[in-house]
């Protein structure tokens, strides 16, 4: 599993608007998705604005929303999910190809749990884990999404963020270890709050 001094390649991933919390959109800044060192919780993904500094960062979570609120940009609700969810898709691959670009002996169960570790580190989420047989459990204490969603006014986000979230999981399993799959939350349960996630290994 991944640890607090393992490090990555940084380098910048991708960049998107950032949408006004007001009824319609409005494109106010960029933001620029980074994987990143952090020299205190170890390798995340990280939102940056162009010369502010840390004060201006954003986790995942609130990266997955802002995405979500620029969407609306597109007038059908359906395009909108399905540009978070392609985002996250490519994002979730995009992470799998480089978590591990410089570690060729870890076993794939690791690479899971490490890619997992990752995502729920950058996201500030808090979670048990729990194996039995062929499944791996994830308990989270607090919906990372509805946290943030009130911290920031963001809520019109939260299902097309889950959808995101879901995305970037099924990229980075698609990827990294295809017998791998997350049966729960699926996206035709996106609505939910997020607060347990199932990986299932079929041999």
């Amino acid at each position: 599993m991944l640890l607090k001094n393992f490090r990555i390649r940084e380098s910048r991933l991708f960049t998107y608007a950032i949408a006004s919390g007001d009824m319609r959109y409005i494109a106010i800044n960029e933001r620029t998705v980074y994987l990143r060192n952090d020299p205190v919780i170890g390798p995340v993904l990280r939102g940056e604005i162009c010369e502010l500094g840390p004060d201006c960062h954003a986790n995942l979570s609130q990266v997955l929303l802002e995405y979500a609120l620029s969407c609306e940009q597109y007038p059908d609700q359906d395009q909108q999910n399905e540009m978070v969810a392609s985002m996250g898709e490519r994002l979730g691959r995009l992470v799998a190809k480089k978590l591990y670009q410089d570690v060729t002996d870890l076993p794939v169960t690791d690479q899971v749990c490490g890619a997992f570790e990752f995502i729920f580190r950058s996201m500030g989420a808090q979670y048990q884990i729990e194996t039995k047989d062929s499944l791996t459990k994830y308990d989270l204490s607090v919906s990372p999404f509805i946290e943030m969603a009130k911290k920031t006014g963001m809520s019109r986000g939260l299902i097309p963020a889950r959808n995101g979230f879901i995305a970037i999981c099924s990229g980075m399993l698609s990827t990294l270890a295809p017998q791998w799959r997350m049966t729960r939350p699926s996206m035709n349960q996106a609505d939910n709050p997020l607060m347990e996630i199932v990986l299932q290994y079929s041999a």
